[in-house]
C-alpha cells in the first residue's frame, strides 16, 4: 500500500522552492564530467583525468597524488577508515592511497591482467569495519581482498563483467552488464542468481539498506526487493515516462532513498514507499554521473557541470501519512471509476483532494460520506484532506 506526506507539506515545499535548491561547487574544473565521488566525515574525493581532487571547509585542493598513473580513468571510490581505494578503468587495478590522494599505491596483485575496462567497482564486506574483505567487480568477475587489497583471489563469475557490488556480513550482491544480479552467502565461495522480476539484465547501481530491503538502478528504472533479492517489484512510480532513465546512483539517508539518474536528476523515496519525488530545482542539466553523502549534505556530480551540493534536509519524499489518528475511510481504494469517502465526524466539512504537487484536484461540502467520481483522473497518488474549523485530517488515495 503506498502511503504519502502532508499536503501542507507539500505546499511549504512549492512555496520555498525559490530558496531550497542545488548550488554549484565549481568542482575540480567547472565543465569537467566527474565519474566517481565518495567522501569521509571531512572531505569529498573527486576524480578528474590528472588525478584525485579534494573538498574540505569550503575549498578545493589537489593533491600530489604521488605514485599514480597517468591514465586515469576512475570508475569507482571507495573509503574505509582513513584509506582511499579508487578503481581504474583503463589502467586497470586498484590503488590505495593512506593520506586522502597525496601518495598512492599499487593494490592488485592478483587481479586480472591489465585491459581496457577491467575493473569497475570495489566495495567491502563490512564498511564500518577495517578488517573485512575488500571485493572488486571487473571484467572478468569477482575477486577478493583480505589485506587491503595488497593481494587478491578470485571468486567467480568470470564469464560475467561486474559493474556494481553491494555487500552485507558474508552476503555479495554482484550486479552485472548483461545477466542481471548475482549473489553470494559465503563471501564468494559459490553464487545463485537473483532475477525474479528483475527483467533488466545491466545492473548499474546496488545499495543495501537493511532488514533484507536491497534496490537496483538499471538501464530501465529501479527495482526493491524486500527479500533479499529472491523477490523484485520495478518501482518507477515518479520517474519520467522513459525507456532509459538509467539509474547510476543509490544512497541511503536515514529513511530515504536516493537515486541518481543519468538522464532525468535525483530522486528521493522513503523506503516502504513505491513513488520517487524529483528534487531538481538549481541544476540546469541533469546528467548526473555521481553522489555522495558527507555529513548533512549530498553531492552529485552533473555530466560536465562539475560538482553541485545541496543539504539532505531540503530534499522532499514521500512519507507517511498515520491514517491510525482520524475518521476518514475510503472505499475501494486503490479506485478506478468512483470512490466513497466516509468520515465518522459529524461536523460540516469540506472535502479537498490535491495531487502530490500540491494542485488542488477538486473541493466540495462534505458530511458523513460524498461519492467521488474519479474516472478521468490519471493513475497514480493523491491526498484526501477533510478540513473543519477545528483543523484537518488526511488519507491517502490511489487511482488505479
Amino acid at each position: 500500500m503506498k502511503q504519502f506526506f502532508l499536503v501542507i507539506t507539500v505546499i511549504t515545499i512549492l512555496t520555498n522552492s525559490a530558496i531550497a535548491q542545488w548550488q554549484s561547487i565549481n568542482g575540480p574544473a567547472s565543465f569537467a564530467t566527474v565519474t566517481a565521488l565518495a567522501a569521509n566525515s571531512t572531505t569529498v574525493f573527486a576524480n578528474m583525468t590528472n588525478g584525485v581532487h579534494t573538498y574540505s571547509n569550503g575549498a578545493w585542493s589537489f593533491p600530489s597524488n604521488t605514485g599514480l598513473g597517468s591514465s586515469n580513468d576512475f570508475t569507482s571510490y571507495f573509503v574505509r577508515g582513513t584509506n582511499l581505494f579508487t578503481s581504474i578503468l583503463i589502467d586497470g587495478g586498484v590503488w590505495l592511497s593512506p593520506d586522502s590522494g597525496t601518495s598512492w599505491l599499487p593494490a592488485y596483485n592478483g587481479l586480472p591482467s591489465t585491459m581496457v575496462g577491467q575493473l569497475y567497482a570495489v566495495y567491502t564486506l563490512n564498511s564500518s569495519g577495517t578488517t573485512a574483505p575488500l571485493i572488486a567487480g571487473t571484467e572478468k568477475g569477482v575477486y577478493s581482498s583480505l589485506n587491503n587489497g595488497t593481494n587478491w583471489t578470485y571468486k567467480g563469475l568470470s564469464n560475467h563483467k561486474v559493474i556494481s557490488l553491494a555487500a552485507h556480513g558474508t552476503e555479495i550482491f554482484a550486479g552485472t552488464q548483461d545477466s542481471g544480479l548475482y549473489y553470494s552467502a559465503n563471501n564468494g565461495s559459490s553464487w545463485t542468481t537473483l532475477n525474479n522480476g528483475l527483467t533488466d539484465s545491466t545492473i548499474q547501481s546496488l545499495l543495501y539498506c537493511g532488514q533484507d530491503t536491497i534496490y537496483a538502478g538499471t538501464l530501465n528504472g529501479i527495482y526493491r526487493s524486500f527479500t533479499n533479492g529472491n523477490n523484485w517489484t520495478k518501482i518507477n512510480n515518479g520517474l519520467p515516462p522513459s525507456t532509459f532513465p538509467e539509474i547510476v546512483a543509490l544512497q541511503k539517508y536515514g529513511n530515504k532513498i536516493i537515486a541518481g539518474s543519468r538522464n532525468y536528476g535525483v530522486f528521493m523515496s522513503t523506503v516502504n514507499i513505491n513513488y520517487w519525488t524529483a528534487n531538481n530545482t538549481g541544476l540546469f542539466t541533469w546528467g548526473i554521473q555521481a553522489l555522495t553523502i558527507k555529513g548533512s549534505d549530498l553531492y552529485a556530480s552533473i555530466g560536465q557541470s562539475g560538482i553541485w551540493v545541496r543539504p539532505l534536509s531540503q530534499l522532499t519524499a514521500v512519507s507517511e501519512i498515520d491514517e491510525t489518528q482520524n475518521s476518514i475511510s475510503i472505499s475501494p481504494n486503490p479506485a478506478a471509476a468512483f470512490c466513497t469517502i466516509r468520515s465518522t465526524r459529524r461536523d460540516n466539512s469540506k472535502l479537498v483532494l490535491y495531487d502530490l504537487t500540491g494542485r488542488i484536484i477538486t473541493q466540495q461540502d462534505f458530511q458523513e460520506q460524498l461519492k467521488l467520481n474519479t474516472s478521468e483522473l490519471n493513475s497514480g497518488i493523491y491526498v484526501v484532506e477533510l478540513k473543519t474549523n477545528n483543523g484537518a485530517e488526511f488519507s491517502k488515495l490511489i487511482i488505479e
